[in-house]
């Protein structure tokens, strides 16, 4: 069956968000509660920009100290993105896709106004027709819910998309809910059928036409 619809997630996907990315930046604005917290978040490896949220409101027992937390954060964040790079030819790919046809859905564990941020500095915003985050689902990845909410957005069965995805969670997630992943290349993507390094792999025009 000709797939219709393609489901993408973010970070590592589209973006190279790991690279250079160093949370001591944040630390130097932090008091010590809160880089108690930030730092047993890290060790305790929140999947979400939402469970992370969620945990610091629950632990912070100093309110406004914990919401200068997630402000703090997202102001890195922010700052992060604008620096980061797209994956090689990711803007070109969408926009070959977007132009077959396919109906592009963003899947990420970021939150909803980062994602949207990206979305407007890399110039992809008039590129997706549902972007769905991890504030917007109960579960995050590697729950498969995310993407089981995009399957009702686009009105497409599973047999009818795919996913990109680099990370070990967002595969799991996307399996679950009966996709077929393309992997973007990590080491977790290794046992897939598909794997691609970026997107001027020439064998993604050939499959997507």
């Amino acid at each position: 069956m000709r797939k219709r619809g393609i489901l993408f997630d973010l970070d590592g996907t589209l973006i190279n968000t790991y690279n250079n990315f160093d949370y001591s930046l944040i630390f130097k604005e932090l008091n010590q509660t809160q880089k108690d917290l930030l730092l047993d978040i890290l060790k305790k490896r929140i999947h979400s920009f939402a469970e992370m949220e969620k945990k610091v409101r629950l632990e912070c027992t100093n309110k406004q100290e914990g919401e200068d937390l997630i402000q703090k954060i997202h102001a890195y964040l922010c700052m992060h993105y604008k620096e980061a790079e797209l994956k090689k030819d990711a803007l070109k790919f969408l926009h070959h896709v977007k132009e077959k046809g396919y109906t592009l859905c963003l899947c990420t564990n970021n939150a909803s106004d980062i994602a949207q941020y990206i979305l407007e500095i890399k110039h992809m915003e008039n590129l997706f027709s549902y972007v769905i985050t991890s504030q917007q689902v109960e579960r995050s990845k590697p729950d498969p819910q995310i993407y089981e909410e995009a399957l009702k957005a686009i009105q497409l069965s599973k047999h009818e998309c795919i996913v990109f995805e680099d990370s070990k969670d967002g595969i799991q997630a996307a399996h679950s809910a009966g996709l077929e992943v393309i992997g973007v290349c990590s080491e977790e993507t290794s046992s897939l059928k598909m794997c691609i390094q970026d997107y001027s792999d020439s064998r993604l025009y050939k499959e997507f036409i």
